[in-house]
């Protein structure tokens, strides 16, 4: 199938590890000029050396999008070298994972910025490119609890700030439809997360506060999903791409679930 994208300039927020760096990667294959954006100073510049070694195009960037200046800077720059974005992808670190009596005012607001503010300062300026060009794919790469909430233990600031990010995902979707922008949310379930990713520690130090090994607690994990097993990053960055692609173009306002079935949601 061709996806109609080579040539197009993608930003991938979060795109220098894990599952981020999957899809910088599937993107890359595809054609893209593929901007990834670290918040670690360096990370993005290493992953991009790496692709570019492959032979495919892509610059790294380093840029904190929970600061608007940030933002700003950073869109900035990828107008100076590339001309503007076409394509971009949300991907960002989750929540504080607090319960709801430890939880911090610090901590919500900290949920906020990272899951709906940051996401609104990057669409902001990056509507400002695809308007004028009459297209645009933008996607966030979420979670499983917009459908149903952690519940052990009960992370109040993830089952808060994913839904309203969701919210402006759709509301988003109804307001730039009309220039040919589709805006769309994957809803991750448990997935192998390589060792460098920041979930990929987590669960390697839960594994080690268990007394288990990684191994066996990603058997746990899988014990929960129908399809028994743990999602797999180039699975997830399949369905990123199509969603970013020009066959997708009548997709938008969606949340698809990347989930194994986890979810236990009829809609």
């Amino acid at each position: 199938m061709q996806l109609g994208i080579a040539g197009k300039t993608a930003v991938v927020i979060g795109g220098s590890r894990g599952q981020g760096l999957a899809v910088s990667t599937c993107l890359a294959e595809e054609g893209c000029r593929v901007v990834v954006v670290g918040m670690t100073p360096g990370s993005a510049e290493a992953a991009a050396s790496n692709l570019a070694g492959l032979g495919y195009t892509a610059r790294g960037v380093d840029a904190n999008v929970t600061d608007p200046a940030q933002v700003d800077a950073l869109f900035a720059n990828v107008r100076d070298h590339e001309g503007g974005v076409d394509i971009l992808v949300y991907n960002t670190s989750g929540p504080p994972r607090p319960v709801f009596e430890t939880a911090t005012d610090e901590e919500y607001y900290e949920a906020y910025r990272i899951a709906v503010m940051g996401f609104a300062w990057c669409v902001k300026q990056a509507v400002e490119d695809m308007k004028p060009r009459g297209w645009g794919r933008i996607v966030t790469l979420g979670s499983y609890t917009v459908k149903e909430p952690h519940l052990d233990p009960p992370l109040v600031l993830h089952n808060l700030a994913r839904p309203a990010a969701v919210g402006l995902s759709k509301s988003l979707s109804n307001e730039f439809g009309q220039f040919g922008i589709t805006i769309n949310t994957i809803g991750i379930g448990p997935s192998d997360n390589s060792p460098e990713s920041g979930n990929g520690s987590r669960f390697r130090d839960l594994a080690a506060r268990q007394g288990i090994t990684y191994a066996e607690l990603s058997a746990l994990r899988a014990a929960t999903i129908p399809m028994r097993r743990l999602g797999r990053p180039d699975e997830l960055a399949a369905l990123c791409v199509f969603l970013c692609s020009d066959r997708a173009g009548f997709i938008t306002g969606q949340t698809i679930m990347f989930d194994g079935g986890k979810a236990q949601a009829l809609l």
